[in-house]
């Protein structure tokens, strides 16, 4: 998860995007005094703030809005299959130097 990227008027609105590898992203908390709520569309979310178009604290939100840009595709480093074939998937395919401490420990069952 990264950071989430926030917009702030204090003591009325708090909006922060949140970008995530699994599930929807991104998605938005909104938080208005006594109540939040989370928001994977941003004209819904506009909608339940009600702050009135025209003014400068609308205007300042619409560019914080604008200003996000589309989340990259959070995917993981493609495999190496070839080297997996080599080395194994499992633990033997980890090795360690002796500048690891990690190296001399064993398991004991």
């Amino acid at each position: 998860m990264l950071k989430p990227k926030s917009f702030h008027v204090p003591g009325a609105l708090l909006i922060e995007q949140h970008v995530v590898r699994e599930g929807p992203s991104p998605y938005f908390v909104a938080w208005k005094p006594h109540t939040s709520q989370m928001f994977y569309d941003r004209k819904e979310m506009m909608r339940w703030i009600k702050w009135p178009k025209g003014t400068p604290t609308r205007e300042a939100i619409d560019a914080f809005l604008d200003g996000l840009e589309a989340p990259k595709e959070l995917v993981p480093s493609p495999l190496d299959m070839e080297e997996i074939k080599r080395k194994g998937f499992g633990p033997e395919a980890h090795t360690l130097d002796d500048s690891d401490p990690n190296s001399q420990t064993r398991t004991v069952i």
